[in-house]
Order: C-alpha cells, then sequence, then structure tokens
C-alpha cells in the first residue's frame, strides 16, 4: 500500500467517524429526554393513583357516612382535591354517589314507613286500653262517696289519662288521627281540658272565658297543643311559680296566649323553635333520638294540619310567651253548631251543661279527648299579677285529663326543680 491509498483510507474514517459521531450524540440525547419523559409520565401516574386512592377514601370514609346519617346533611358532592375536579373519575364516583344516596333514602323511607305503621298500631291498642280503664275508674267514682277513695280515684285517672295523651302524641307524630269531638266546645273549657293533660296542672290559672266554641273536629288536636305548650312551660319554670292562661279575641279569630315566669330562651333557640311550631318539615322517626322530644314538633304538625298557627316569644315576665291563633274557621259562636251525624264518631251526643255544671265532652274511643273539665268561676276583668304567685290552685273536683309523657322543651338548661321525673329527658336539640 502506498503513502496515497493509506491517507485516503484515514480520510475515509475520519469522515466516517465525522458522519457517526454527531448520530450518536442525537440518539443518545433522545433515550435520555425519553427516559425523562417516562419517569414524569411515571411519577404522574403515581400522584393520580394517589389521589385517586385518597378520593376514594374520602367518599367511603367520609360523604357516604354523612349520607347516612340521617342528621347530616352531605351537600352537593365535590371532590376536596381540586386535581380531580371535571375528570371523568370524578363523574364516576359523582354517580356511585348520587345511586347510594337514592339507595340510602328508599330504604330509610321503608324503615321508617314500617316502624310509623307498628307504632301506629301499638298507640291504637294502647289508647283502648287507656279508654276502658278510664271508664272503669270513672265508674268507681260515681260508686264511691269516701272523700279519701275519690281523691285515690281521681289520681289514678289522671295519671291514666297521661298515659292516653302520651300515646296521642306518638300517634300524631306517626301521621296518625287524634280523633274528634261529637259538638263544638267553648275555648274555655279546651283550655281548662288542656291543663288537666300536664303533669303540673294545679299551677295552670285560666285568667279569662271566652264563649266563642272550637269546633269538634279541631277540639282535640288544640287541646293536645295547648297541652303541650302548657307541659313545656311547666318544665322550664319553677314549681311554685304559676303558668298564666289568656283567652281573647281578635279580628282574626281567637288567642290562646301563654305565660310563664321560666328561664326564657336565647335567640337561636326560639328561631328552632319558631322553625318546629311551622310544621312544614318532615319529621324522621330514626332522627327522634334515645330521648325524643315531641312536645313542639306535635304543635308544629297539628297546628300545620289544622290551620292554626303558634308563635313564641320573650314574656314581659322574663319566661316565654306562646301564642296560638285560631283562625274563623275553626270557631263558632253555638256550641253544636257543627254536630256530626253518629256513624261519623260511634259516639252518643255529648250532653250540654246546665248552669253550674262541668262542661263535659267525651272523648272520641280509642283516641281521647276533652274529658270531665270542671268550669271555675273567675272574674276576666281581673288582671294578670305582674310577678309569679305562690299560692295552691283548688284542685279540681272531676280530675282533668294529665300529663305528656313528654312534650319536649327546646331552651337552655331547665332548673332542676322544674324536672318531669315521669317522663323521657327534655334536654333541648
Amino acid at each position: 500500500m502506498t503513502m496515497i491509498d493509506y491517507l485516503q483510507s484515514q480520510d475515509l474514517v475520519f469522515w466516517l467517524l465525522v458522519l457517526v459521531i454527531p448520530v450518536l450524540v442525537v440518539v443518545a440525547l433522545r433515550e435520555r429526554s425519553v427516559a425523562r419523559t417516562h419517569r414524569r409520565r411515571s411519577a404522574r401516574a403515581l400522584d393520580q393513583r394517589r389521589e385517586r386512592d385518597a378520593a376514594l377514601r374520602w367518599l367511603a370514609e367520609t360523604y357516604l357516612r354523612q349520607i347516612e346519617n340521617p342528621n347530616e346533611d352531605p351537600g352537593p358532592f365535590s371532590l376536596p382535591n381540586d386535581a380531580l375536579a371535571g375528570t371523568e373519575f370524578e363523574q364516576t364516583l359523582a354517580v356511585v354517589a348520587q345511586r347510594f344516596h337514592g339507595s340510602t333514602i328508599d330504604a330509610r323511607d321503608r324503615a321508617d314507613a314500617a316502624v310509623r305503621t307498628a307504632l301506629q298500631a301499638v298507640t291504637s291498642g294502647f289508647l283502648s286500653r287507656t279508654l276502658s280503664q278510664q271508664r272503669s275508674i270513672e265508674s268507681m267514682e260515681r260508686r264511691f262517696d269516701n272523700p279519701q277513695v275519690l281523691e285515690s280515684l281521681m289520681e289514678i285517672n289522671h295519671q291514666n289519662a297521661g298515659l292516653g295523651n302520651w300515646a296521642r302524641t306518638i300517634a300524631v307524630i306517626c301521621g296518625g288521627t287524634v280523633g274528634r269531638q261529637r259538638e263544638p266546645v267553648t275555648l274555655t273549657d279546651v283550655a281548662r281540658a288542656a291543663a288537666g293533660e300536664i303533669h303540673d296542672y294545679k299551677r295552670v290559672q285560666v285568667r279569662s272565658m271566652l264563649d266563642v266554641s272550637v269546633l269538634s273536629h279541631a277540639v282535640n288536636p288544640v287541646v293536645l297543643a295547648v297541652a303541650a305548650l302548657l307541659d313545656n312551660a311547666a318544665r322550664y319554670s319553677r314549681p311554685e311559680h304559676e303558668i298564666e292562661v289568656n283567652l281573647r279575641t281578635v279580628p282574626n279569630g281567637a288567642l290562646v296566649v301563654i305565660d310563664d315566669y321560666g328561664i326564657g330562651m336565647g335567640e337561636a333557640e326560639r328561631r328552632r323553635a319558631v322553625e318546629l311550631l311551622a310544621g312544614t318539615s318532615q319529621i324522621e322517626i330514626a332522627s327522634l333520638g334515645s330521648t325524643p322530644q315531641f312536645g313542639f314538633r306535635v304543635v308544629g304538625l297539628l297546628a300545620h294540619r289544622f290551620g292554626f298557627t303558634v308563635n313564641v316569644d320573650h314574656s314581659p315576665y322574663g319566661g316565654v310567651r306562646a301564642v296560638i291563633l285560631l283562625p274563623h274557621s275553626l270557631l263558632t259562636s253555638q256550641a253544636g253548631a257543627d254536630t256530626p251525624p253518629a256513624e261519623e264518631t260511634g259516639q252518643a251526643p255529648v250532653p250540654r251543661p246546665r248552669a253550674g255544671e262541668p262542661a263535659i265532652a267525651p272523648p272520641v274511643p280509642g283516641q281521647g279527648g276533652v274529658r270531665h273539665v270542671p268550669r271555675q268561676p273567675l272574674d276576666p276583668s281581673v288582671p294578670p299579677p305582674s310577678a309569679p304567685a305562690a299560692r295552691e290552685p283548688e284542685r279540681p273536683r272531676a280530675v282533668p285529663p294529665p300529663a305528656v309523657a313528654e312534650p319536649g322543651g327546646h331552651r337552655s338548661a331547665p332548673p332542676p326543680a322544674a324536672a318531669d321525673p315521669a317522663g323521657p329527658g327534655s334536654v333541648p336539640p
């Protein structure tokens, strides 16, 4: 090989290197870029997996549990991590949550309906038995003249009627009825009958009298509503203080005004009470808890169902003032004006009381209602006292129909002396 041939071969290698090295550099840089992209994609995929895992944990441990709890509102579905907002994954989880919500509501409604049906059946049988027992006790009261025996029978009758009132309260919560009277009853007698349905009936003072009457179909609901408000007033005021009931006519109907000397209400509690008294929200049995409070809920349901209104506010005596407005559609000026036919109520007509006798309106069988209500002579012109009185009211000659076992209060914290040991707890919700 000549020198020329050698140099020519070296030039060929050089030029080959000049061409190959840049290609190798480009390939190496590309591979490095591809590797870096793969690493970023792997890290992003790992982050997305962690975000989705966290979203699934939030759905299972938080949102679905809020849906299961009837006392919580989960609100619109939205993942806490904005990184998944608007993605197909979020939409899929939203569909899952929506279907779970629907299934939960259906199951809750079926369970609630089953509980209501069972409770209505139980309370119906219970009310029939209490009514039968009431008739037996009243028959014994007519046969015995011994004052001590009569006093004991009256107390037993009072306690028995209290059980019936408690059962009617549950019946209303479950969507049942409270029956109707055969004749209208004066508003004064309605107020006195309601006073007889609470544990502390001796503390209630009806300060005025009206001849206006409540129509027969509204008598029992109004009695139950007034009794619940009186019981609430009794629970949150001292036992030596009176509870005043004033009856008034107004252009829109008639008022039942209840004042107590209790601990009053805070503004938040008053707003909550007004909301319950509106009676527009559905009551779920499961949401009542282990110490259910029926009072304002029952009053609201009755008011909404029968067309009267109830409001609570601060009393000038420092406690709470509850006002029931009965519209003209529930009132009449003549007792017996709307007497229904006998087959409608299944009762004999109610006898009209003679002058000086108690007004008597027997309850509907199995439903309870207005019972023997003594007319106590009261002067409507006597103004309410400006301070709580500690006097002991006269015991009614006939036992008033008594205590609601638990109308439930809605105030801050009742004084220990005002608690009713006979009923369930009354801690405000």
